[in-house]
């Protein structure tokens, strides 16, 4: 208790420091000698104006690629969608039997649940089955009833098309003994997101946030497309690997130009509603979704939000922050003069603001270490090089080590709960379309309810009591599961849907 009453004391007092600091700068916008001694970027976007046309405006576009997000992030259960299956009978299919036929005299009922049981057959002599007739078949049973196994193993699947006519399930027979593909297809994704961040984190800060952000819209566009073009599974598991890889990128960089461009008391703001895209793209997926029902042309509707990236390459700027880092004050004086501009206020000669920035650059000049990871790379070699030695930055030093250890298990934690939830519909049994947006709708009030949390409580306790809350929640529903269920089904039915999932 007294640690974090010292924390927001401590803090509260760094605020004071800062608020006077940026007052004393803002009252004098026009005396040059205040102006070169502007130490921190917060006070020289005071003078460039921290709240105005420009940075409302750059914030707006930035915080729509969180609209587009989820659009690649959150997919995979609409795009493999499994309608009624049931063993294709080669025999009965050509003498067109009906569906129902099919299903009385070919396919076993679970016991359980009285549903038809899709992975199996009844080992029947099925010609013999189409000579007698349905009826007669059916009648007589032993008559056609071959020796051996009651039941066979499906080689093969008929889907009802009439609920899905074309996903990834029912084109590649993602069912039964392939069920384990169409899960790691969304294991690939996660796994492309890791890879996404060790990639993009050190691409962010040795090319900038620009140049990223623009890599990652343009190869977003090309890996969609050719994801649409997938011949055979292996290849669509990869690239949708691939592309949540490379989509990385766009989400990350831009959140990163926001940030750096909003003063300290104004991150709380920015922070929650640079998430409120994400929530109404999550809310709009389900109804495109249900409007275009083939797979392939879904994933084309899904990509073309994609395009909205490549408005970043006419304005989108690089941040100011970021070549001030890397000494490029010249670039970094031109954005300034268009935000000031835009924004209606006057900035001093560039002598004195390249003053000021290299009195910003030494303040935040990177350590021994820091350079040298952001050396110039010249060779593939020399660029996997940087990135180990990037990440083992988080092994060798002792405060950063336990707070990314603190940070790692957290969206662990976080990720196995949201995308485990999210992705759940079908085991829940759940309306998928229903489902999705309700889930979309209610991050609306979530995240609008952690600037008046943050503001009053901070980000520790903020946190700490939203985990708290989260896992009571669970626990309860676990309980209400148990108590209609049964202990050993909640049991088993948590390892199932581990296993498959």
């Amino acid at each position: 208790m007294e640690g974090d009453v010292s924390e927001r004391d401590s803090a509260n007092d760094i605020m004071d420091e800062d608020s006077s600091r940026r007052n004393n700068v803002s009252g004098e916008t026009n005396t040059e000698d205040n102006v070169s001694r502007v130490t921190t970027f917060e006070e020289l976007m005071v003078l460039v104006g921290s709240g105005g046309r420009w940075n409302l405006t750059l914030f707006t576009l930035c915080a729509l690629s969180g609209f587009v997000t989820p659009w690649s992030a959150m997919t995979y259960q609409f795009l493999g969608i499994t309608p009624d299956y049931w063993c294709h009978v080669a025999p009965l299919v050509a003498a067109n039997w009906t569906t129902q036929q099919i299903l009385a005299l070919a396919i076993p009922k679970n016991n359980d649940t009285g549903q038809v049981n899709g992975c199996f057959m009844r080992n029947y002599n099925y010609t013999a089955a189409v000579e007698l007739g349905f009826d007669k078949s059916l009648a007589n049973e032993s008559a056609i009833a071959l020796p051996n196994a009651d039941i066979l193993s499906c080689t093969s699947h008929q889907f009802n098309l009439s609920q899905y006519d074309s996903t990834t399930v029912t084109e590649w027979d993602l069912v039964c003994d392939r069920r384990p593909l169409y899960s790691t297809t969304q294991a690939a994704s996660q796994l492309g997101t890791l890879f996404g961040s060790i990639i993009y984190g050190y691409m962010l800060d040795m090319i900038g946030r620009r140049k990223s952000v623009l890599t990652s819209a343009v190869l977003s566009l090309i890996v969609s497309f050719i994801t649409v073009a997938s011949p055979n599974v292996e290849t669509y598991i990869f690239m949708r690997a691939l592309l949540q890889v490379v989509d990385f990128g766009c989400y990350t960089g831009c959140l990163l130009v926001t940030m750096e461009l909003c003063t300290p008391r104004q991150r709380n703001y920015v922070a929650s509603f640079f998430l409120l895209p994400w929530a109404v793209g999550y809310m709009m997926l389900p109804g495109v979704a249900y409007l275009v029902r083939p797979w392939r042309w879904m994933l084309v509707a899904f990509t073309i939000p994609v395009f909205y990236y490549l408005i970043y390459f006419w304005m989108l700027p690089e941040s100011p922050r970021w070549l001030i880092l890397h000494s490029q004050y010249e670039e970094a004086i031109k954005i300034l003069h268009w935000a000031a501009k835009v924004n209606r206020k006057t900035l001093p000669s560039d002598e004195i603001l390249i003053t000021a920035l290299k009195n910003i650059r030494m303040k935040e000049k990177p350590t021994k270490d820091d350079q040298e990871s952001t050396a110039e790379v010249t060779s593939p070699g020399q660029w996997v090089v940087a990135v180990l030695k990037y990440i083992f930055i988080l092994v060798t030093d002792a405060k950063v080590r336990i707070r990314a250890l603190v940070v790692i298990y957290l969206w662990f934690a976080t990720g196995m709960i949201y995308y485990g939830v999210s992705h759940n519909a079908e085991n829940l049994s759940a309306d998928i379309y229903i489902y999705f947006f309700l889930s979309g709708l209610f991050e609306v009030p979530a995240y609008l309810f952690l600037l008046p949390a943050i503001t009053t409580l901070g980000r520790r306790k903020t946190l700490t009591l939203l985990f708290l809350a989260c896992g009571v929640s669970i626990c309860l529903v676990v309980a209400l599961i148990i108590m209609q269920q049964g202990f050993c089904c909640v049991l088993l039915d948590s390892f199932l849907l581990s296993l498959h999932n």
